[in-house]
Parts: C-alpha cells; sequence; structure tokens
C-alpha cells in the first residue's frame, strides 16, 4: 500500500518534530510525507533539526 501523509503545522516546533519522527518510525513508511510549515523563525535547535531530517528524500517541504 502507498500512502502520503501531509503535516499542517504553525507555531508548533517540538509537535512539528515529533510529528515527523513518529512518521519515520512506523512499521510501512510512507511514500512521501508533506510538512506544510507556517512558522516564520523557527529557534535554532529546532532549525537544525528540521535541516536534519530534511536530507529524508520522502519529506517535502512547504513553507508559507
Amino acid at each position: 500500500m502507498k500512502i502520503s501523509v501531509a503535516i499542517p503545522s504553525y507555531q508548533r516546533e517540538q509537535v512539528l518534530l515529533d510529528t515527523i519522527e513518529q512518521v519515520l518510525a512506523l512499521d510501512t513508511l510512507p511514500l512521501e510525507i508533506l510538512v506544510v510549515d507556517q512558522t516564520p523563525i523557527h529557534g535554532q535547535n529546532v532549525e537544525e533539526g528540521l535541516q536534519a531530517l530534511a536530507a529524508e528524500e520522502r519529506i517535502h517541504w512547504l513553507r508559507l
């Protein structure tokens, strides 16, 4: 089965990181993870975590 996961986020930095990590820990990985991030500025630690996760090819970012 092929699935896509869409994760909207606004001002929920740690929740966003946790959610992406939980999706990546699933037994059956989704074909893609679409992240729609509306947070204007992330803290340095969160930004570094998001950049590390962005290396995963199945994650696609849309920053608004």
